[in-house]
């Protein structure tokens, strides 16, 4: 699937990699006979999605499957906020791993990060 947020699609060079993009996108998509009972089920894979309050011109007829039309940051937090109730594992922070300080649980002891620096990443410390 490729997204294509925030642009109105009319720089040349950005044309032609959407469209270079979309094209290997399609190209990817599985085939679904359609008398197959997986027929009725949506299926994303292969499909340009493209977010933007203005929609694309008729030269992205075929190109261009999904226009979903506003405001692209809006529309991102309403993802944000689907995928994290359907999916909250995805959302859960990683601890950090420091060294124990009274070894009772093993060399590591596993604390939050609360710096903001560490976001994503995590420490191993051995005693």
């Amino acid at each position: 699937m490729l997204i294509v947020m925030g642009t109105s699609l009319k720089v040349h060079g950005l044309k032609k990699l959407v469209k270079d993009f979309a094209k290997a996108v399609h190209a990817t998509a599985p085939m679904v006979e359609p008398s197959s009972s997986k027929s009725n089920v949506k299926n994303w894979a292969g499909k340009v999605i493209f977010v933007n309050k203005t929609p694309p011109g008729s030269e992205w007829n075929g190109i261009i499957d999904y226009h979903v039309a506003g405001d692209t940051d809006s529309w991102v937090g309403k993802v944000i906020e689907e995928w994290k109730k359907l999916r909250p594992s995805d959302w859960e922070t990683q601890q950090m791993l420091v060294a124990g300080e009274d070894n009772t649980n093993g060399p590591f002891k596993a604390v939050k990060d609360f710096s903001g620096k560490g976001k994503g990443m995590f420490l191993y410390s051995i005693i």
